[in-house]
């Protein structure tokens, strides 16, 4: 009988940091070989593994980074070139379009890492973004797939955030005032003066953090098309709603969704900010 092992993957559509870990063992000392995970069914897990993306060295890390671009090619590391490639690679799939979609390509230089653009948080310098750019003619994406494959039950956890490509930037000019109210006040007042200087940069405050509409982001285990668990975010929906599914989650014969598959759901904290996210693949349950 052929093995029921699942594939995690994440796959995103947007820049997006995270923080990957399995479950939490109960005791760090040497000896544990067992772990459990909170919850109303508690699971026990033989394997556990922690991937910690906060702190990776870069290339001029330590140097200033006024009117320095963070994304740039000498100021990030592509995940390929780091120890990480041995659980984690990027996937090089395309996808051709339709009339109503552009066709998307994954690129491994869509999956790196760079500068924690939060200066508030010196002790996590780094983080991993997965990019997506909408271009003309398609979409550049990214997605990363763990190598294991004899996995047959996991919990998993995510802490990641949404963000737009301004907000990884972490600045903007008075070329786009309404980005930042104060940057209106002054350019009101400098109508008024004769004074040169060159244009302020403002921080972008995280409630500005808005995300462009049109992609999805997902976390999943995948074992078949009909063996299949999502947590999904739609950049169109408000920064507090959230996707939960099992697939298949749709009858396309019927065009409706199947009871029961799928929920909506509410967040107390939106996915523009940090957030935790998991997801249980239990024997006959996912949660």
């Amino acid at each position: 009988m052929k093995p029921n092992y699942l594939t995690p993957r994440l796959t995103f559509s947007l820049i997006l940091p995270t923080v990957t870990t399995s479950p939490t063992p109960t005791n760090k000392g040497a000896l544990c070989d067992c772990y459990i995970v909170s919850g109303p069914e508690p699971g026990y897990f033989t394997n556990h593994h922690f991937w910690d993306f906060r702190n990776i060295p870069l290339p001029n890390l330590n140097q200033p980074t006024q009117n320095q671009n963070p994304l740039s090619q000498n100021a990030t590391l592509r995940l390929t070139q780091t120890p990480f490639i041995t659980d984690w690679f990027p996937q090089t799939w395309a996808k051709t379009g339709t009339q109503e979609y552009l066709p998307i390509t994954n690129a491994q230089s869509n999956v790196f890492f760079a500068r924690n653009p939060t200066p508030q948080q010196p002790q996590n310098p780094t983080y991993l973004l997965l990019q997506a750019t909408r271009l003309p003619t398609y979409v550049s994406t990214a997605e990363i797939e763990l190598r294991a494959r004899n996995i047959f039950h996991c919990s998993l956890r995510v802490r990641m955030r949404l963000m737009s490509k301004e907000t990884v930037l972490g600045e903007a000019t008075t070329t786009n005032a309404r980005q930042h109210p104060q940057a209106e006040k002054d350019i009101a007042q400098d109508k008024h003066s004769t004074k040169s200087h060159r244009p302020k940069q403002y921080q972008h405050p995280a409630d500005q953090n808005i995300v462009p509409k049109g992609a999805c982001v997902g976390l999943f285990t995948y074992q078949s098309k009909t063996c299949e668990s999502d947590i999904e975010i739609l950049t169109a929906d408000p920064p507090n709603v959230i996707h939960y599914s099992n697939q298949p989650d749709y009858d396309p014969v019927s065009d409706t969704a199947i009871p029961g598959a799928g929920s909506i759901v509410n967040l107390s904290a939106p996915w523009t900010g940090w957030v935790t996210h998991r997801l249980d693949w239990f024997p006959g349950l996912s949660r």
